[in-house]
């Protein structure tokens, strides 16, 4: 028997257990064989995933065997994910029992793809590709403009696009701009609203054309990026005054969620607000920009090595000053807390 499983366990492409993870590259045309732990008590499926490089726009298809050991109760789940800038899952595919010569097809942009397989047994499987008119091409952000409204976006025509997705980027990855699809027979710009915008932020914007063909979408290559640090328009050209701040440690008696609380007064003349903070003695700011009107808080971080990480003693300095679309403020006075507490689980 061990023999055996190590017959079985000891594929080229997979040589780690820690399938979770590990996601080893594969190529198109490529046979990949495999085997999910059968041996483990926990009887429901694990997972095997692999990396795709797709080099240009093709319609895909697996062909998938599979023997799982639950033969007649258990299903194999088959599901690919796009990782071109974000994330999005293509159209999964799931089915009981043994498949010989199972047919999946997607239809993909140029890109990295993550194909995970959940199932419990033997599988193997070879993704052949094929040019397709289908997917969308790649089209690009013209233009970045601070309207009264928020900030329009302009961007060109992609052939083979019914409808266009707006994506925004302020520094922890794409996420969907708070529009509306722009179908492909409308004007293409949009606007986002400067209500979702944070005045003094610098944005990353692209467009994803897609075909939204028989029900479920097809995307293209998300545009490259264009960057541009935004201010609201405003009639509006006063300099903020100087802001009185008041900062206190909010002990959350035992749970693990405590902040440093900051808290300034209304001020309808400001647009947004930049908070600096340090712990006392180095000489180094952190900075982040809130459109809050009047405060925000500092959270504890779970990673020690991490200035926000709260420990008993630590005194932090804080500051903050207001902005007017382009016009900066005057920094508060420097205001002190200190963590007077053990935070939960520091």
């Amino acid at each position: 028997m061990t023999k055996l499983r190590k017959q079985l366990d000891d594929y080229p492409i997979y040589r780690t257990t820690n399938s979770y993870t590990y996601s080893p590259e594969i190529s198109l045309g490529q046979e990949v064989k495999g085997f999910s732990d059968m041996f483990s008590s926990y009887k429901n499926s694990t997972y095997h995933s692999y990396t795709l490089k797709v080099d240009k726009s093709q319609k895909l298809t697996m062909g998938m065997n599979s023997m799982p050991v639950y033969y007649n109760g258990h299903r194999t789940i088959i599901t690919m994910q796009s990782k071109n800038g974000f994330s999005y899952y293509l159209p999964s595919s799931m089915f009981n029992g043994r498949q010989d010569n199972k047919k999946i097809t997607w239809y993909v942009a140029k890109g990295e793809y993550k194909l995970n397989i959940q199932t419990r047994g033997l599988f193997n499987f070879k993704i052949t590709g094929e040019n397709t008119d289908q997917v969308p091409v790649k089209n690009e952000v013209t233009k970045l403009t601070p309207v009264k409204d928020g900030l329009r976006v302009d961007f060109t025509k992609s052939e083979g696009a019914t409808e266009y997705v707006i994506y925004i980027n302020s520094g922890s990855g794409y996420i969907p701009a708070a529009v509306p699809r722009i179908k492909a027979s409308e004007s293409l710009s949009t606007v986002i609203p400067s209500k979702s915008l944070v005045n003094g932020k610098t944005y990353q914007v692209a467009v994803l054309p897609i075909n939204r063909a028989n029900g479920f979408d097809i995307n293209g290559e998300l545009s490259d990026a264009k960057t541009i640090d935004y201010h609201a328009v405003t009639d509006n050209k006063n300099v903020p005054d100087k802001i009185p701040v008041d900062v206190s440690y909010y002990d959350d008696n035992g749970s693990d969620e405590p902040y440093i609380d900051i808290k300034w007064p209304v001020n309808k003349n400001i647009s947004s607000y930049e908070v600096q903070y340090r712990l006392k003695d180095q000489s180094e700011w952190q900075s982040f920009l809130s459109s809050s009107s009047n405060g925000d808080e500092i959270t504890s971080s779970s990673d020690k090595n991490s200035i926000c990480y709260f420990e008993k003693g630590k005194t932090y300095e804080i500051r903050v000053r207001g902005l007017n679309s382009n016009i900066v403020g005057p920094w508060s006075d420097i205001k002190t807390v200190t963590v007077n507490v053990t935070p939960a689980g520091n």
